[in-house]
């Protein structure tokens, strides 16, 4: 049996237009940092926590998917390195910052103010830690 122990790190706006924006969930398997890169969700910002969840469990399984003839050789166990209540919690209210961002850029009412607005937002980092 394979324990992959995961810590979250930080949620990034790696790109955003009109349109949407694209995030980088960056977390670390325990050897090396990886990222997973969804596009922003502005409808529930639970259920979107959810998914972004059980993605990066179901890419961290297939990562470390080995073949083996062993009785738990196969088995990929992931394991969070904190409270899965608490980390739910910090990576909803990070997602529901981004979305309140997201929003206040949408409604910018002048040239200055949009393009400021936006250039904040390009390569944001919100911390998880």
């Amino acid at each position: 049996m394979i324990v992959v122990p995961i810590t979250f790190k930080y949620v990034q706006i790696a790109k955003y237009s009109r349109d949407g924006a694209v995030l980088h969930i960056v977390f670390s398997d325990g050897s090396k940092d990886l990222a997973l890169e969804r596009s922003a969700d502005y409808g529930n910002v639970e259920e979107f926590t959810n998914k972004v969840i059980e993605d990066v469990r179901t890419a961290v399984k297939q990562k470390n998917q080995q073949n083996s003839s062993e009785v738990l050789g196969n088995v990929v166990a992931i394991r969070f390195t904190e409270d899965e209540e608490e980390l739910f919690e910090r990576l909803a209210i990070a997602f529901g910052r981004i979305k309140e961002e997201i929003r206040k850029a949408k409604t910018a009412k002048t040239a200055q103010n949009y393009l400021q607005t936006i250039s904040n937002l390009q390569g944001a980092v919100f911390n998880l830690n």
